[in-house]
């Protein structure tokens, strides 16, 4: 799972905490896929991993929780948090938002955006190395996931830590 040190390299403690919480709930749940978790870092701009459960392909130290960014723009975890609407990437090579990270072997994608209130807060995202392995009822299970971790991020109060602004997914 994701790296308490990750508090040290840019995320609070209690967001790397709340991360892995939620990544919990995935284990438990028989995920196999690699899923990450995502929040939006408006003094970079970009959306930051806050953890993630990596299935052994990629390459850990390159992938460091509080240091992988990933863009608003030209990604798919972007998209999603830009929108507020999940997306559902039957096969990576369609989707001209998609981006790699090193040791990666995504063939299908997952993401869907996490809410605290109103607010989109982050992204949580899954990739498998197979094409189409993920479908409507993934989208369904993934969504509630994303609402529970939404609701626990905004009743830790953890939206201020972020100091997020509203963003053209809020309505």
């Amino acid at each position: 799972m994701s790296n308490p040190a990750a508090a040290s390299r840019g995320l609070p403690p209690e967001i790397v905490g709340w991360a892995n919480d939620l990544l919990g709930t995935l284990i438990a749940n028989a995920s196999s896929a690699h899923c990450a978790v995502f929040v939006f870092d408006p003094s970079r701009n970009a959306l930051v991993l806050a953890g993630q459960i990596a299935p052994g392909e990629m390459r850990a130290n390159e992938v460091i929780p509080g240091e992988w960014t990933v863009p608003l723009e030209k990604s798919v975890c972007g998209r999603v948090y830009r929108t507020g609407r999940p997306a559902l990437v039957v096969d990576f090579r369609l989707d001209p938002d998609y981006r790699s990270y090193p040791g990666g072997r995504t063939g299908s994608e997952l993401a869907v955006p996490i809410r605290a209130g109103k607010r989109v807060v982050g992204v949580l995202n899954c990739e498998s190395p197979f094409v189409a392995t993920f479908g409507i009822e993934d989208v369904d299970r993934l969504t509630q996931r994303a609402v529970d971790a939404g609701n626990a991020f905004a009743e830790q109060h953890l939206v201020g830590l972020l100091d997020a602004p509203d963003t053209p997914a809020d309505a």
